[in-house]
């Protein structure tokens, strides 16, 4: 009984921990593609470095590759919109998030395995060329 009472009590307090964290989701490249294409007011943010960016990305998406590139981005936009960050394998685009978080959106969803991840499920690419420095 008493293993039973222990067992409830570690799973509530875990729970409870859970729920006042920043609701920040990671995401497949499936689920991203079917939000951005669900929610046309998503903002979509590219963290890869600006040589990727240039060459290709996610329609619509905004560059983010500069920290002060986040706050020109997200300048106006409404803290209850869905946020959605991806960068070329993931690893930067989980460096952007929390600065998202800091800035008071509530909504941020960010891409597992980054953009690499979306080519292989063959999704289409804006492979416009930019020159964004």
């Amino acid at each position: 009984m008493n293993l039973k009472i222990l067992l409830y009590g570690t799973l509530l307090i875990l729970s409870l921990q859970s729920f006042g964290q920043d609701n920040i989701k990671e995401i497949s490249a499936t689920d991203f593609y079917i939000m951005i294409n669900k929610y046309d007011d998503c903002i979509i943010l590219d963290a890869s470095p600006l040589k990727y960016y240039n060459k290709y990305r996610i329609l619509g998406a905004i560059s983010v590759a500069k920290t002060e590139m986040i706050k020109q981005a997200l300048e106006g936009v409404d803290r209850d919109l869905a946020v959605m960050v991806y960068c070329k394998y993931g690893e930067r685009s989980k460096a952007t998030v929390p600065k998202i978080r800091a800035m008071g959106f509530r909504k941020v969803f960010e891409m597992k395995g980054g953009i690499q991840e979306w080519k292989d499920m063959e999704y289409p690419l804006d492979k416009s060329r930019k020159n964004i420095k």
